[in-house]
C-alpha cells in the first residue's frame, strides 16, 4: 500500500501548494534551505502518526504565525479497512485518506489546569461520500451506523496502514532506545514475542530461573560482596518501614530486550555502533528496518531527511542503489541537497524527483525533468544541477556551456577554431559585442559576454582583462542556456 498523493496547507513554510503532491515508490525532493522539503517529511510524519499529535504541536508549526487551519490530507492508492468500537461489536469501513487538522486554541479546556496550545482532528476518511451528519453503513440486522470524524479518529480506531519510519536530521538516535526511534519499535515488538511465547510454556520452562543462574554468576564473578552489604541494609531500613525490599537486577525477567544495544562483535567484545559515525549508523538502521519488515510483512514507509549526511560519494552511491531496489517492497520519500545523490536519481526512471522552490506565490514543486535539463550531452552536470536546482551559478557550468556553443560552431565551420571568428558567428546568432576593455597595448578589445567571462576564467593571470563580477557570470550562463535552446530547435 502506497501514498498516493498529499494535500499540505499552513504547516510552516507552506502556506498552499498549487495541487495533491503526487508520489511514487521512490521520491526525492531537492531544494534550497528554507523551500519546504523538511517541513513536507514532518508533515507526512506527523499524519501518518497514530499517537497523540497535538503534543508534538505548538504555534510556530503554523504558516508565519498566524493562526489559519493546518491541513495535512494523505490518500493511498488503494482502500484500506478500519474497524470501529460499535457496542460489543465492530464496524468495518473502507476508506483511503487520512486528514489531519489542526488549530490553535481560542480557550482553555474546561476542568483542566493546563491546556495544549494546539486542537487537533486526526481522523480516516472514507470513501463513501459524506453526509450532513458525517456518514453512515448498515449494520448486520440492516440498522443504521452512523458515525462522524470522532468515530474515525486514529486513536479510536484500528485499520492495516503502513507504519512511517522518520529518520530526521537527529538520526543518531534512531539505533538507541527512545521515543519513536527505530530501535525502540523493535524492541517492543521482540519484548512482546518474548512475552507470548512465556505465557505459552510450563512454569519450570520460564525464563526467569534462567536469569537468576546468569545474575548470581555476574556477581560472583564480581566478588559481589558489597553489593549484597549494601542490599542487605538497604532493605533493613525498608523492612522498619513497611515498604517492600528490593534488589539490583542485572537482567529484567519480563523485558530482556530492554537491555539490548547494537554493536560491533569482535574478539568476544563488543563496540557500540554509536562510537561508529552517523553515516554507518543510518545504513544499519535502514538495514534493520528492512530486514525487520519482511520477515514480519509489515508495510512501512521510509523518510529520510538528507540520506547524504556524513556519507562519503562511494557510500552515496551504494545507498541510492539500495534504496532504489528497497523501493520495491517499501515507499522512501527523501529530501536532498547532494548534487551527487540528485545525478545519480536523475537518471534513474523508477524515481520521482522534484524540486522545491521558493517563488512569489510561496512554495513550488515542480518535476526535475521538466524544468530544462539537457543543455549538454552528459546531462545533468554538476554544475547545470547547482544552477537549475539550486539558482547558483558557477565556472563549471560555464565551462561546460561554452564548449557546447563552440562544439556547434566548429561543425558548422569546419577548419574554423579562432575566437574572433567564434564571437563572429556568435554575434550572427545576435550575442553581441558587448564587453570593450583595452589590452596591455592600449588597443580597444570588444567581446561578447560569453567569451569576456570564459577568457577571465581561463586566463586570470592576465591583469590587464578586468574580472567579471557574479552578475555577469549568472547573465553570461543564462545567455547561454537560451542560445543553445534556440539552437537545438532549428
Amino acid at each position: 500500500m502506497k501514498i498516493k498523493n498529499v494535500i499540505i496547507k499552513n504547516f510552516r513554510g507552506i502556506q498552499t501548494l498549487d495541487a495533491p503532491l503526487e508520489l511514487d515508490a521512490l521520491n526525492f525532493f531537492v531544494g534550497d534551505n528554507g523551500t519546504g522539503k523538511t517541513s513536507l517529511l514532518e508533515a507526512l510524519n506527523l499524519c501518518l502518526s497514530s499517537g497523540y499529535v497535538a503534543s508534538r504541536l505548538d504555534v510556530n508549526d503554523f504558516h508565519n504565525g498566524g493562526s489559519d487551519t493546518i491541513e495535512i490530507i494523505v490518500e493511498f492508492e488503494d482502500k484500506f479497512e478500519v474497524k470501529i468500537p460499535d457496542g460489543f461489536a465492530v464496524q468495518k469501513v473502507d476508506c483511503n485518506k487520512i486528514r489531519l487538522a489542526a488549530k490553535k486554541r481560542d480557550k482553555a479546556a474546561p476542568i483542566k489546569a493546563f491546556s495544549d496550545l494546539v486542537t487537533t482532528t486526526h481522523h480516516y476518511v472514507p470513501i463513501t461520500q459524506k453526509g450532513d451528519k458525517g456518514w453512515s453503513i448498515t449494520r448486520r440486522n440492516r440498522s443504521k451506523f452512523e458515525f462522524d470524524e470522532r468515530r474515525l479518529l486514529l486513536s479510536n480506531t484500528e485499520s492495516n496502514i503502513p507504519r512511517v519510519f522518520y529518520f530526521s536530521k537527529t538520526r543518531v538516535r534512531q539505533l538507541t532506545k527512545g521515543f519513536s526511534s527505530s530501535f525502540s519499535s523493535i524492541i517492543d515488538d521482540l519484548n512482546w514475542r518474548f512475552d507470548k511465547g512465556q505465557r505459552q510454556k510450563a512454569e519450570e520452562e520460564h525464563f526467569k530461573h534462567q536469569r537468576k543462574s546468569l545474575h548470581d554468576n555476574v556477581i560472583l564473578e564480581t566478588g559481589g560482596d558489597t553489593l549484597k552489604k549494601t542490599v542487605d541494609a538497604t532493605n533493613k531500613i525498608l523492612s522498619e518501614l513497611d515498604v517492600p525490599t528490593i534488589e539490583v537486577s542485572l537482567f529484567k525477567t519480563l523485558t530482556p530486550y530492554d537491555q539490548a544495544e547494537v554493536v560491533f562483535p569482535f574478539d568476544g567484545f563488543e563496540l557500540p555502533v554509536g562510537q561508529s559515525g552517523s553515516g554507518i549508523e543510518i545504513i544499519i538502521a535502514l538495514a534493520l528496518l528492512e530486514s525487520l519488515a519482511t520477515l514480519s510483512k509489515e508495510k512501512i514507509v521510509i523518510l529520510i531527511d538528507e540520506p547524504e549526511m556524513h556519507l562519503h560519494p562511494k557510500l552515496q552511491s551504494k545507498l541510492v542503489d539500495h534504496l532504489t531496489k528497497l523501493s520495491d517492497k517499501v515507499q522512501i520519500i527523501a529530501s536532498t541537497h547532494s548534487p551527487f545523490l540528485f545525478k545519480n536519481i536523475f537518471q534513474n526512471p523508477t524515481a520521482k524527483l522534484q524540486l522545491t522552490k521558493r517563488g512569489p506565490a510561496g512554495i513550488e514543486i515542480v518535476s526535475a525533468h521538466q524544468i530544462g535539463f539537457g543543455y549538454l550531452g552528459w546531462s545533468p552536470s554538476w554544475g547545470e544541477i547547482c544552477y537549475l536546482a539550486y539558482d547558483l551559478p558557477t565556472i563549471e557550468f560555464h565551462n561546460d556551456l561554452y564548449g557546447s556553443l563552440e562544439e556547434m560552431f566548429k561543425r558548422e565551420n569546419p577548419g574554423k577554431n579562432n575566437q574572433c571568428d567564434f564571437d563572429d558567428w556568435l554575434e550572427a546568432k545576435e550575442v553581441p559585442r558587448k564587453i570593450k576593455w583595452h589590452n596591455e597595448n592600449g588597443q580597444e578589445r570588444a567581446e561578447t559576454l560569453f567569451t569576456f567571462v570564459r577568457n577571465k576564467i581561463h586566463h586570470p593571470e592576465n591583469i590587464q582583462r578586468p574580472h567579471y563580477t557574479q552578475k555577469q557570470l549568472g547573465e553570461s550562463i543564462e545567455g547561454m542556456c537560451k542560445l543553445l535552446s534556440l539552437l537545438k530547435q532549428e
